[in-house]
Formats: structure tokens, sequence, C-alpha cells
């Protein structure tokens, strides 16, 4: 039925042009959805000519989307549509047979085209698309993703939400919405164990602070690069200067990891409050959990997030909420994962970001950090519920080790706007994008560490695979 389901390493050699004509390019999809969803186009419920329509959607900004869409109704309007309209193309399919009635109420109406694209050389340092899909794969694999029915050359069709809408960055922060993100986040950061065997980390060894900093360091020398090969380097423009970067990441990474997770004796036994209290073990506790390397989403915007229709849900508010798109998922700490979500509290997508506002406030933090300890972390969440003081000391804990790493949010998404600035030909504002993530970058910095004391880190140690998947909490 689903020759492919799941399947990251089988490509299907067709390429589909999105710069072409409609119906060059609509033939090219078709083309690629018979080789990946046969069942797709042998399910028939009437005598009618099957009919397929492919509609656009708005994408972001590395891909492009449309819906493929199959129909027997003979009302259905066939006339060549105008280019805000949907497409739909006539195939001579008649009525199936029995057998294939049978299975048709498996065979989705609607699948997601995605295509990727490829419209310069740095797409492919951005976006690691084997990977991509290969993360997309496994978690789809337990529920946490879409179904990927399959890959073709520049692409996939996946699972579409029928009906769903992607929430507004400011339904992040209601409380109807936040503990459920937060779960979602969880189960993510919680199939580590079994991820890191299956999605290998960029490196042989993981280091202990996670992918980031290696990304980030490929970004900045390839931004540097690119400025010798650009006559208009976007370096003239309002935006900080590679050395000014390049020591704000030598001061970031050292501020982040100098003091790193301090193993401690988290048996049951040892989860008492006394234990939680003595020589200030709360902080360790919060710095452990909040610096834990995990399978991080690191892109968990409103975008992101879809809200699945009243009639698609089960009887569980849980089942409300869906994340989706993993392209820059990696191994990262928990805290990353978390503050950049708070960052995208902010209106970052309509350039309108005001983090004096629209950053949560304490209290929405702490909705979120608690439903996220709830589903990550049961027992240590049970353990702390029972006193209000260690609970508040905990979360006071936390909550700024999760802030403090919202500079990485800002510093990643800088970089990554000043290169798509200088190569993607999209119509976007990346100057302005950046300018944005830097201003919140510096404003951060002097609100949570203007009384830290860096200390001095200058190297930069491994953990090898077994000891990532023993070091859960």
């Amino acid at each position: 039925m689903f020759p492919y389901l799941n399947d990251a390493s089988t490509i299907i050699p067709v390429t589909v042009k999105c710069d072409g004509s409609e119906e060059e390019r609509n033939k090219l999809i078709l083309k690629a959805a018979i080789a990946i969803l046969p069942d797709f186009f042998k399910v028939s419920r009437s005598k009618a000519k099957q009919q397929y329509t492919i509609r656009t959607l708005s994408g972001g900004l590395s891909n492009a989307l449309y819906t493929l869409t199959r129909s027997s109704d003979p009302e259905i309007d066939i006339e060549r549509a105008d280019a805000s309209s949907p497409s739909t193309i006539c195939d001579g399919v008649t009525e199936a047979d029995d057998e294939l009635r049978k299975v048709s109420c498996a065979i989705p109406t609607t699948v997601l085209v995605r295509v990727n694209f490829c419209c310069h050389d740095a797409e492919d340092l951005l976006v690691d698309r084997d990977r991509d899909v290969q993360v997309m794969c496994e978690l789809a694999s337990v529920g946490s993703a879409p179904a990927m029915y399959g890959r073709f050359e520049n692409g996939r069709i996946e699972e579409f939400y029928q009906g769903c809408t992607t929430l507004s960055y400011k339904e992040m922060a209601h409380p109807r919405f936040a503990p459920q993100i937060a779960q979602k986040m969880a189960r993510i950061h919680m199939q580590t164990e079994r991820m890191i065997h299956k999605v290998k980390p960029l490196s042989s060894n993981l280091p202990k602070t996670g992918e980031i900093w290696s990304k980030l360091r490929l970004w900045l020398d390839s931004l540097n690069s690119l400025y010798k090969n650009d006559e208009t380097s976007v370096e003239r423009q309002d935006l900080p200067s590679l050395s000014a970067l390049n020591g704000e990441l030598v001061w970031l990474e050292n501020a982040l990891t100098s003091v790193g997770p301090t193993q401690l004796p988290l048996d049951k036994q040892e989860h008492s409050y006394e234990k939680l209290c003595r020589e200030n073990s709360t902080q360790i506790l919060a710095r452990n959990v909040a610096k834990q390397i995990v399978l991080c989403h690191m892109d968990c915007q409103s975008l992101n997030i879809i809200r699945m229709p009243s009639k698609k849900r089960k009887v569980f508010a849980e089942d409300e909420i869906k994340l989706i798109d993993f392209e820059y998922a990696a191994y990262n700490p928990c805290a990353a994962d978390i503050a950049n979500t708070f960052c995208e509290h902010c209106d970052m997508n309509n350039l309108n970001a005001d983090f004096e506002k629209q950053y949560p406030t304490k209290d929405q933090q702490d909705v979120f950090i608690r439903a996220y300890l709830n589903e990550a972390h049961p027992e240590l969440y049970h353990q702390l519920s029972h006193s209000q003081v260690l609970s508040n000391e905990f979360l006071n804990h936390f909550r700024k080790q999760v802030n403090q790493h919202a500079l990485i949010s800002h510093f990643m998404w800088c970089l990554w706007s000043m290169i798509q600035s200088l190569t993607c030909p999209l119509e976007f504002d990346f100057v302005k994008y950046a300018q944005i993530r830097f201003e919140g970058y510096t404003m951060f910095k002097s609100k949570y560490f203007a009384h830290e004391s860096i200390r001095d880190h200058t190297s930069q140690s491994t953990l090898d695979l077994k000891d990532v998947c023993k070091s859960r909490i």
C-alpha cells in the first residue's frame, strides 16, 4: 500500500521544477506521486474518471508546498484554472475492483508534496536534507511527525493534516496551547536514546555541549567566504562585523559551556528533599536537566506548530497540537530548544518582534516548563510538586538556564539570515531579520548575563554515544 513509508534511503528519480510552467510542474508532481503512492491512483469510488487537484499552499523560505487531492466527483470543474486557483488534472482510471475499494479507506485523499528550494549553493550548508528526512521518518514511526510516504530528488510526499491551521505567535503562550507544545517537544527529546543510534551525530563523538557550536562556527566561516566573494556584502549594512561575530561566538560558547552538567546520583533513593536541598543541589539539578543533550527541534515556531481541527481530534486535548518541519533538528542542550521556542513567542515572521512585550513572562515560562518536566521527567516533577519551596527554587534556576540559552537562538538565526541575504533570491528582508535577531542577542546578553562571572574554557570534551544514552535524568 505504501511501498516507501518512512523510508529515508530510497529516492525516486524525479526532479520537480517549480520555475517552469504550472502544467509541467504538475506533470512532474504526478510522476513522482505515481511512483511513490501507486494505490493513490488506483482507488476510485465511482465510475467517473479519477481526477487529481494540485493546489499551491503558502510555503516557507526553504520549500514550496502543494497538496495533491484525488476525487472522482464528476462535478469538479476541470477547466484550466488561473495561477491562484487549484489545477485539476483528469486521468482515465475507472472504478476500482472490490479489493481496492476495501483498502480505499486507508489511502489518504490528500497528500502534501514538499519541494525543496535548491536556489543557491548555501542551501546544503544550512540544511542537511538527508538528515532532515531521517529525523522525520524516525519520529513518524513513533507518532511524533507526519508520515513520510516517499522521497523524490528534490523533495518528498508526506501526510497532510486535513483542515489544520498553524498557530499565530500570540497563541504560543496561550494556556491552552503552551502545555501541549511543551509536551510534544518533550516527547521528541525523550526519543534521544533511540534516535542517536539511527540518526548519527555530525561527528563521530557527540560533544558534551551539543552540535550547535560546530554548526555556528561552520556558518560563520561560510559567511566569511561569502563576504570575500560578494562586492555588495551585507557587512556594509547595519549588521555586526565578522570580527565582532567571531568574538561573540567565542564568548557565548565560553559562557554557556564553562560550567557543564555535574553528574549527580539521581536514582529514586537520592531523589529525597534533603538531597535536593543539601549543598544547593537544586541549582545543580536544574542545570543538569537544562544542559542535557537531547534531540532538539530547534525551529519550534508558530508556522511549525499545527492545530488539528476539532472533528479530527481524539477525546484528549493533547491530540490538538502537532509539531512539523525538522530541518534544523540536532543534538543540543534541552534549554536551547525551549529558549528558541520562547524567542518565537515574539513576532519574528512578520519582522515586528518586541522582545520586551512579547517574550513570555515568568508565569508563562513556568507553565511551559512545568508541562515539559511532567512529560520528560515525571518522577522529578512529582518530587518537586510536594514542596512549593523546592519547586520554585528549581524553576528559578531552570528558567535562568533557558533564558541564557536564548542567546543561541538569536545568534543562530542571525547568522542564518545573513547567509540567506547573500545567497537566496526569495523576496524576504533577510537583512532586517538578522538585525532583529542581533538586537535580541545584545538585549538578552545584557539582561541575563549582567552579573555572570565566566570562567575560561579552552577545550572541547567529548562524550561517547553510550554515555549519552546513560545520561538521561
